[in-house]
């Protein structure tokens, strides 16, 4: 278990030091090692997804993350799921598949995520959804704007409420958000 641990780490060494071809060229030698400790398969696919991520290769990192999020040991265990289900959604937002995207922030939202990390997912959610179905953004706007949690993000919230507001051309309303979001983040 040593060597396939040392491996791994080497992945993440030489991707943190942005020799990508060198990390690149470990995974695929671990992926034909028949030495390698299968049940390190899961942290495989999560090295090689960060690489891929940290390249800028969002689409190439799609299938590893998929892979990672559907092994047995981590599908059972939320916390460990939380982040690369973010990061999965970014992913297949950056390609433009904003529908796959959408599914994925909200399965961030069912799986306990941090204030933080639930605040930007629906944050995202948001707007990817504009402009389709304006009336339903709106309220997850509105019930974040309320919640204590995300007072730190009241800013961003009215922000995109005035987005919105400006994009079914109520440029009152869309004054009347960004005058709340200056003074929300001069008050921070």
């Amino acid at each position: 278990p040593a060597r396939s641990e040392a491996l791994l780490w080497l992945i993440k060494t030489y991707t943190r030091q942005k020799k990508f071809d060198q990390a690149a060229t470990i995974v695929t030698y671990v992926r034909n090692d028949n030495l390698f400790f299968r049940n390190f398969d899961p942290d495989l696919d999560l090295a090689d997804a960060d690489l891929r991520v940290t390249k800028k290769d969002y689409a190439g990192a799609i299938a590893p993350l998929e892979k990672y999020l559907d092994a047995d040991k981590i599908r059972k265990k939320k916390k460990i799921r939380v982040r690369p289900l973010f990061v999965l959604a970014q992913c297949y937002q950056m390609t433009g598949n904003n529908k796959k995207a959408i599914e994925n922030f909200s399965l961030v939202l069912k799986s306990n995520p941090t204030s933080e990390m639930e605040f930007y997912a629906k944050l995202k959610m948001a707007k990817l959804g504009r402009g389709s179905n304006n009336a339903e953004i709106r309220n997850l706007l509105a019930k974040m704007a309320k919640e204590f949690k995300f007072k730190d993000y009241w800013d961003q919230v009215y922000y995109e409420l005035a987005l919105i507001s400006l994009s079914e051309n109520n440029r009152a309303e869309a004054r009347k958000f960004l005058h709340k979001s200056v003074t929300v983040s001069t008050t921070n």
